[in-house]
């Protein structure tokens, strides 16, 4: 349900009637911030297939570069949403039954798909979202690790046994709960994803990205974003027995003591405060000094003045665009 609008434009643009959108010839992909003719709407991903929306209202998709349209994205029918879960629901069954061993396997296949797939995935994320092409890459290089970790989760699935007396042992067993949903922010389009489906996946549950929070189906939820939508996601999940997972907006702090090496801090410090144009939930908002350290203040408004602001595809650019004029 999510929606991954540039990468899979090339691929369903024919199919749903679109004229497909200016690429790279050599990429094969989308590499430059060019204008889409008749740019496709994004389809749902319904009983893996390509399902056209027939929502009323929809989100315009733009290049942040150049607030030009990419596509259009369906806020999706209650009916669409109830599609999706009941979708997760029929495939639980089989996919619990499914040995570790052929779970395993998918996931290295995944694995294999991520890493053929990195720089199509970051162009994606460079169009979508704003983000400069190195820092894109990185995006998805984290979530990549983290599917990696779930090839090798399996030896934790099993469960134990304890003997806890001569004649008497104690088992474990762990148990996928089922259908389970996932809601991502847009900071982070590849890595957070990657951080929750992979591992739901692997341990047996199956998901669906959007749902219907009050739906029995769903058995638990995880959620990454603001502190307004996600207390209210898990006060909601919890009150209706849903295991709830919920990271909610944060901030940080960095403190510059006084034997830290100089450049390396400097450059730090304005990494993590104006990477990805502050659209983090952890970028960095306050600075702290010690002792002599507040006089490197001006050498780091330095290095902040050089840090150049372009298109994500632009060749040197540092910072790329906010993803939209209200932020």
């Amino acid at each position: 349900m999510a929606h991954q609008a540039t990468s899979r434009l090339y691929s369903v643009a024919s199919r749903l009637g679109g004229k497909a959108p200016v690429i790279d010839s050599n990429a094969g992909f989308i590499t430059r911030h060019d204008p889409i003719t008749n740019p496709p709407d994004t389809p749902n991903f319904l009983n893996n297939t390509f399902v056209p929306s027939a929502a009323s209202e929809w989100i315009r998709l733009n290049d942040p570069a150049t607030i030009q349209p990419v596509t259009r994205v369906p806020e999706s029918t209650d009916e669409e949403l109830q599609q999706a879960v009941d979708s997760a629901e029929r495939a639980f069954p089989a996919w619990k039954a499914t040995s570790l061993l052929q779970k395993q396997q998918i996931m290295f296949r995944l694995v294999s798909l991520v890493r053929e797939n990195m720089n199509r995935l970051a162009a994606s994320i460079t169009l979508e979202q704003g983000k400069t092409l190195a820092d894109a890459k990185g995006d998805v290089l984290r979530g990549l690790q983290v599917v990696e970790t779930a090839c090798g989760i399996t030896t934790q699935i099993p469960g134990e046994v304890l003997e806890v007396a001569k004649d008497m042992e104690t088992r474990s067993y762990r148990e996928p709960l089922g259908v389970v949903a996932s809601i991502c922010p847009f900071n982070f389009p590849a890595m957070i994803p990657l951080w929750s489906i992979p591992i739901a996946t692997i341990t047996g549950n199956t998901r669906a990205v959007n749902f219907i929070i009050n739906d029995p189906t769903i058995k638990a939820i995880s959620f990454v974003g603001s502190n307004q939508a996600g207390e209210y996601i898990y006060k909601k999940g919890s009150a209706v027995g849903k295991r709830v997972q919920a990271n909610l907006g944060a901030k940080n702090h960095a403190l510059i003591m006084p034997d830290a090496n100089k450049n390396l801090a400097l450059n730090s410090i304005a990494g993590a405060a104006f990477g990805a144009a502050g659209q983090r939930c952890m970028a960095l908002s306050a600075l702290v000094t010690l002792g002599d350290t507040n006089k490197w203040l001006h050498d780091l408004v330095e290095r902040a003045k050089n840090l150049q602001v372009n298109g994500g595809f632009e060749p040197g650019a540092d910072i790329g665009p906010l993803i939209t004029l209200d932020c």
